[in-house]
């Protein structure tokens, strides 16, 4: 598998490891010994999500809070989406960095997401898949959101004519709120 950091401390992009033949192909796109030679640490799954979204769809900026915190690995089997990262990570030199990618079905690539790091992501295509590998069951009371529009944290998303938002999503506080509640971690607490 072949790897790339993304401009924040901690997460990476996985790609593929793929063997095409006349059958079609075949695709490796987690590797638990080789996830754990990259980033030093193996990943116990605790649980997996599948999301199906509409073209225009804007999930997230989400992340879990300390304790218990989550570590993902995400993965976009159908479709095209624009993936975003968000460092929330207070004292880390990259606090309230953004960086985007594409994940795809057609460059099966993955990315892996550390404690502290807010994820979203735009579907760029009809019925984007997203897989997610989590280490932590899902605990309402940890899950915190932030508005993806948040001008601090000034995401570049894809135009959509009218983007497609949870009212969860659509009422999230803003960046200095989350900061101002204390929801954020420190870095060394992650």
């Amino acid at each position: 598998m072949q790897t790339r950091t993304l401009g924040i401390d901690g997460p990476v992009e996985f790609s593929a490891l793929q063997f095409p033949d006349n059958r079609g192909n075949f695709a490796i796109w987690f590797e638990a010994d080789t996830f754990e030679a990259v980033i030093g640490q193996p990943f116990p799954v605790a649980k997996t999500h599948h999301s199906v979204s509409k073209y225009g769809t804007i999930r997230g900026i989400h992340f879990t809070a300390l304790p218990p915190g989550q570590r993902k690995y995400v993965y976009c089997p159908k479709g095209r989406i624009f993936d975003v990262l968000v460092d929330l990570r207070v004292g880390s030199s990259t606090f309230g960095k953004t960086v985007s990618t594409t994940l795809s079905a057609e460059l099966l690539n993955a990315i892996y997401i550390p404690e502290g790091i807010g994820h979203g992501f735009a579907a760029l295509e009809e019925a984007s898949v997203v897989s997610y590998m989590c280490t932590t069951p899902f605990d309402p009371r940890s899950e915190v959101e932030i508005d993806p529009f948040d001008a601090d944290l000034s995401i570049s998303w894809p135009h959509f004519d009218t983007p497609i938002l949870s009212e969860r999503d659509a009422n999230a506080q803003s960046f200095r709120e989350a900061a101002e509640r204390k929801y954020l971690p420190s870095v060394e607490d992650c």
